[in-house]
This record gives C-alpha cells, sequence and structure tokens, in this order.
C-alpha cells in the first residue's frame, strides 16, 4: 500500500490542495458547527455547554415551525413547476406529432450552444448577456 503511494506521490500532491480547502472550508465549518450546538455562548464571552437544550428550545418555537413550513412551501411552490414545465418541454421537443420540431429544438439549444462558441472574427465582442456577437 505504501509503496503504491509512494509510487503515484506526485500525482497525491497535485490533488492535495483541493483536499486541504476542502477540510479547512467545507468539513472545519460544518464539525464546528455542530461542537457549537451544544454551546451557550453569545459569540465573545465563554463557552458553557448546554447539552440538548439548544435543540429542545428549537424544537418547541412555533418560529421553527413556521419556518419550515415557509421552507417546504416554497420549495413545493417553484419545484414541481418547474419540474412540470422542464417535461412537458422535453415532452415536446421528442414528439414526432409536433410540426417543426426541428426548428424548436434550434429555437432551444441555440442560446446554449452559441455561448459556448468563440464569436467568428476577432474583431467581434461578445456580450455575457446575449448570444449575438
Amino acid at each position: 500500500m505504501m509503496r503504491q503511494i509512494w509510487k503515484h506521490r506526485k500525482e497525491y500532491l497535485a490533488i492535495s490542495p483541493f483536499y486541504v480547502l476542502f477540510a479547512i472550508f467545507g468539513l472545519f465549518p460544518i464539525a464546528f458547527s455542530f461542537y457549537l450546538s451544544f454551546q451557550r455562548w453569545d459569540g465573545i464571552g465563554e463557552m458553557t455547554f448546554n447539552g440538548l437544550n439548544n435543540y429542545r428550545f428549537m424544537l418547541l418555537d412555533p418560529e421553527f415551525w413556521k419556518a419550515v413550513k415557509n421552507t417546504l412551501l416554497i420549495w413545493v411552490y417553484s419545484t414541481i413547476p418547474m419540474l412540470f414545465l422542464a417535461l412537458l418541454i422535453a415532452f415536446l421537443l421528442n414528439s414526432a406529432f409536433v410540426r417543426f420540431r426541428t426548428l424548436f429544438r434550434i429555437g432551444y439549444f441555440c442560446r446554449t450552444s452559441r455561448r459556448l462558441s468563440p464569436c467568428p472574427s476577432s474583431s467581434a465582442r461578445c456580450s455575457p448577456t446575449t448570444s449575438v456577437c
């Protein structure tokens, strides 16, 4: 095992910045937040262990449940119509009975593919908000 790691040390060294940054900016904040959830702390003074009292307070707070309800409503009202429209558009772009199906496909995918390609001439300037050079 160590021989394999030593053999590929350059590759591991090349990808190590990702793991270091992920640990600093991803794992540490999550772990510290979990640790803080069991503490009583105002952000400046000394921390004291509070146990599960913070969770008990949160679960008994009516504002928390109102926030959960609002979050779920926003999720339902935004996700379900978006998925329905996406499936409808995909169905229409792939159905055989729609006339000018290729024209609709070109119109739908034109902006996406145009942004991926560079401008045809070096003198033209591409605008990031439009697909026209």
